[in-house]
């Protein structure tokens, strides 16, 4: 299947040193059991596990650097900053984290969180947004990852777990072709292969469940309206290739469900929801802003075949 006995070998080998990745999206996910937050922040002790994959995550950041992944703009980075930084509870302090909101030059519509409080989204997801709001949304939700520590107690549950036969799975099952797309999923795997899983499929269900609840609170608290958190994910159904890439912003199943019960939070009596939407930009506002990134997203997706994606951008 791969042509070579030499290729063979270095797959072998790569399955064997990759053998505590997470299983893929498509196996069977292990529950973390959802924690309170104040009781997640308030007990969480790190241990060498944790501080391993914090090592990992740093060596990640510098890489998605280093390839020249990451979208350096002065005025769009601080406008993410200033957005992500909105949903992040004030006076929050928590060991090994940093805030940055960061963006990466991949056209699929994606976003993800590291432990180290380093939150990337791609261009093809900033690019299909609407307004701030959903872009908010998307940021409180990733926070909330971030703030809650999941990314450790998915991978306290979930290593050792894995056959090797599951990184062949996924190497073939992420996406149908290479370039940008592609040079994510392959850094993360092959420098910080621990958190796979859960930054490109999604946690437990527990634990998005836990993220969308608790972020939609965030978004309130920013003063953004709580209703754009369900229209972002309804933007994200929108299945503009017909390929069903199976990432967590993808799965539409999920993205049905996740709908289903932040919809029902927000006509909940005493649930949260949001004075005017003083924090909002409208969607003319925001085109405007995310427009310098609109127009590299659409080269991008045309490099890496989605014509289909690039023509509904530039509409």
């Amino acid at each position: 299947m791969y042509g070579t006995k030499r290729y063979q070998a270095a797959l072998i080998i790569l399955c064997f040193c990759l053998a505590s990745i997470p299983a893929p999206a498509m196996a069977s996910r292990q529950t973390v059991p959802v924690s309170g937050a104040a009781q997640a922040r308030a007990t969480f002790k790190f241990t060498q596990v944790d501080l391993d994959l914090l090592e990992q995550v740093k060596l990640l950041d510098k890489r998605f650097e280093k390839e020249g992944l990451v979208y350096n703009d002065d005025a769009l980075n601080s406008y993410l900053d200033r957005v992500g930084k909105s949903v992040v509870p004030p006076d929050t302090h928590l060991e090994h984290v940093e805030w940055r909101f960061r963006m990466l030059r991949d056209p699929v519509p994606n976003a993800f969180a590291l432990p180290n409080g380093t939150v990337y989204i791609n261009m093809g997801l900033l690019a299909l947004l609407e307004n701030e709001a959903q872009l908010a949304s998307i940021l409180a939700h990733e926070a909330v990852h971030v703030l809650n520590r999941h990314s450790y107690l998915q991978n306290r549950s979930n290593r050792k777990k894995v056959l090797a036969i599951n990184i062949i799975q996924a190497v073939g099952f992420w996406m149908p072709g290479g370039g940008a797309a592609g040079m994510t999923i392959n850094l993360i795997a092959s420098v910080a292969p621990l958190i796979l899983e859960a930054s490109m499929f999604g946690y437990s269900r527990d634990l998005e469940r836990e993220a969308d609840l608790e972020g939609l609170k965030l978004l309130a608290r920013a003063s953004y309206s709580t209703p754009e958190m369900v229209n972002a994910f309804k933007v994200l159904k929108k299945d503009i290739e017909g390929e069903r890439l199976k990432l967590f912003y993808s799965d539409h199943p999920q993205l049905d469900d996740r709908i289903a019960y932040i919809n029902a939070m927000i006509h909940t009596k005493g649930s949260a929801s949001a004075p005017e939407n003083v924090a909002d930009k409208t969607g003319a506002e925001y085109v405007s802003t995310i427009e310098r990134a609109a127009r590299h997203d659409v080269l991008l997706a045309i490099n890496n075949g989605r014509s289909r994606t690039a023509f509904y951008i530039s509409k």
